[in-house]
């Protein structure tokens, strides 16, 4: 099998997931990390000494040094290092939310169809133990016939000031945990979608732009429901 080289855009604590994830993978290797602070391209260096490290994006994406590039910026940057990396006919792995809206998804997939890309969003949630045994009893029946899906995501405590909780970069409260949430829902019910209804409201965090509460209904064309809530 052929090395397939492998550069991390931005390095934080998933960032640093990721280079674990490619130290365990036979055929993949790291050679590249771009992050804004140096110390984190020294962290990462703990773990992949002979890496090349970048302090800006676009260098490294020229470098010749990768096949695939992991993006872990914050969400509203996605789509476009999605676009540049794939005009640099790379690979791309994306965090998830792959984008802020439909539009930018359809147009990096279509841009990726082009160019011969593979370009994935980085969906680890599909690989709980706790979700691989839940469909499983689903799919065989163990528990009858299961009509109704309900998640929920939250608590009592203050938001972060970090960018989580500023819609104009995360998107809003659902595509957080919603990403993971709604894609196990997809890989469990197995019905087209009808209908996918919403709503949100803020009473108590005002320094925070994303909602306070919200919540999201699926409904599948066979009658099954899904609910996310984050709260």
């Amino acid at each position: 099998m052929s090395e397939i080289r492998v550069g991390l855009l931005a390095y934080g604590a998933i960032g640093h997931e990721h280079n674990q994830a490619v130290q365990a993978t036979p055929g993949l290797t790291l050679t590249a990390v771009c992050d804004t602070n140096p110390e984190r391209i020294d962290a990462a260096r703990e773990l992949a000494p002979d890496l090349t490290g970048f302090t800006d994006a676009e260098e490294m994406l020229d470098s010749g040094l990768l096949d695939l590039v992991v993006v872990s910026t914050p969400p509203n940057s996605h789509h476009d290092w999605a676009m540049k990396a794939l005009e640099r006919d790379l690979h791309v792995v994306l965090e998830k939310p792959m984008a802020l809206t439909a539009d930018e998804c359809d147009a990096a997939l279509a841009f990726a169809a082009d160019k011969g890309k593979t370009l994935v969003v980085y969906q680890n949630r599909r690989f709980d133990r706790d979700f691989i045994t839940m469909r499983r009893l689903i799919r065989e029946g163990s528990i009858g016939d299961v009509f109704q899906y309900d998640s929920f995501v939250g608590g009592y405590s203050r938001p972060c000031d970090y960018w989580h909780s500023d819609a104009d970069v995360s998107g809003g409260a659902i595509f957080d945990w919603g990403s993971h949430y709604l894609d196990q829902v997809l890989n469990i019910f197995d019905a087209p979608i009808e209908h996918v209804s919403g709503m949100n409201h803020k009473r108590k965090w005002l320094h925070a732009t994303n909602a306070d509460h919200a919540e999201v209904i699926v409904t599948f064309n066979d009658g099954r429901q899904a609910t996310f809530v984050h709260s």
